[in-house]
């Protein structure tokens, strides 16, 4: 089934790309070359991020800690991204964003440096360090991206396409960091992945000096944070905010649930397999976004189909159901992502872009934070019933506040 699965998203997302690219309006040479250093730098800074991920639990548990322990440290990561993350972004608008980018490969390499050493306290530092630049990778370089973009006066409907192209190449670069992650494991041992993690931060870090422009939000104003704040109070950016709140906590919860609730159906999962569809089907949904241009539209339907997949798996608990809502809801991801970076180019002011973004991500990290301690307490169905009530709430709100 599930080698069936990957074989037929390889093949449908084969199509799009071909049918989308066919249909593509001709870019100027500026706009390629630019499109060309953005993606490479945005993939190298992804990759030292999935590179970490299928092997940092077992690097943990292998230094003798306890699955509460492990717990905490998770739980600390989330909490030092909404609380340093604020102030990350507040120090991007006035220092600059590609100072920003900068930082984010240090921060970074220091988090994996940190993992040689089993000292929890060591360990404790790495994850606030992770935390910190976790939200400098999902704010400081979509802020630089918009703002070099209308700088360089490029074609406003090329943005979207760039966000759809920017999410694709992340679901190819989960898939092959995952293989490389393997390769790292079998050479140097479980500490494999964070040091190739570390030498692809090292080039990024390189790239992004050479390639990017400095830009900033306001500098004039003596309170960011405060001046960020306050525009958090408007509504249509408030709006914008809590459908982010809400659709990516049930996208992490949802990578938090997926494997417990598939092995509850089957007893050999093949997770390699799952995760590859997984990211096909998230690159589905990108292309899709390069041929529909109302962002709006494309948000409402993420949101459907990502409330009919978690309902469906709710109430037909089968192997075969659950496969395909899991990567329904990843394809919903694919169409999510470009469609509210699209919409947060317009809606947030350029001049504390970073620090409302941030500022949206603070609800977004206690709500996992909550998931991630009680999650033990609670059948894993009564959350995705949870997540599924969640994202339906805010659906017509989101199709209205945009």
């Amino acid at each position: 089934m599930f080698v069936l699965g990957v074989l037929v998203l390889c093949i449908v997302c084969l199509a799009l790309y071909l049918w989308t690219a066919s249909q593509s309006k001709p870019v100027t040479k500026g706009l390629q070359l630019f499109k060309r250093r953005y993606l490479i730098i945005f993939g190298l800074a992804n990759a030292s991020d999935w590179l970490q991920g299928p092997y940092t639990f077992s690097l943990y548990k292998s230094y003798g800690y306890e699955l509460d322990d492990i717990s905490l440290l998770f739980v600390i990561g989330f909490l030092s991204s909404a609380v340093f993350g604020t102030f990350a972004g507040v120090l991007v608008d006035k220092l600059g964003r590609k100072r920003g980018c900068l930082a984010f490969c240090i921060i970074y390499a220091l988090s994996c440096l940190s993992k040689p050493f089993s000292n929890f306290q060591i360990l404790v530092f790495g994850r606030v360090t992770g935390g910190l630049a976790t939200s400098l990778l999902f704010s400081a370089f979509e802020s630089w991206l918009v703002c070099a973009f209308t700088e360089n006066n490029f074609d406003p409907d090329e943005l979207q396409v760039l966000f759809s192209e920017s999410i694709m190449l992340n679901g190819c670069v989960a898939i092959v960091s995952g293989l490389v992650a393997d390769l790292a494991v079998s050479v140097f041992g479980l500490l494999g992945p964070f040091y190739v993690a570390t030498f692809v931060l090292l080039i990024a870090f390189c790239l992004i000096l050479l390639w990017w422009t400095e830009n900033y939000g306001t500098r004039k104003e003596s309170n960011t944070f405060l001046l960020g704040l306050e525009q958090c109070t408007h509504w249509h950016i408030l709006s914008v905010g809590m459908i982010q709140c809400c659709m990516e906590t049930a996208m992490y919860s949802f990578v938090f649930l997926w494997a417990p609730v598939m092995e509850r159906q089957m007893e050999h999962v093949p997770f390699g397999l799952v995760f590859s569809s997984f990211m096909l089907s998230l690159m589905c949904g990108s292309l899709i976004v390069k041929k529909i241009h109302d962002p709006r539209y494309l948000l409402l339907l993420a949101f459907s189909i990502a409330s009919l997949a978690f309902v469906i798996v709710v109430h037909l608990p089968h192997q075969v159901t659950t496969y395909v809502c899991f990567n329904l809801f990843e394809l919903a991801c694919g169409l999510y992502f470009p469609s509210m970076a699209a919409i947060k180019s317009t809606v947030i002011p350029e001049a504390t872009r970073s620090t409302v973004m941030n500022l949206f991500r603070v609800p977004l990290n206690l709500m996992v934070v909550i998931m991630l301690r009680t999650v033990t307490d609670f059948n894993a169905t009564f959350y995705i019933l949870t997540l599924s009530s969640l994202t339906l709430a805010w659906q017509l709100n989101g199709y209205k506040a945009v």
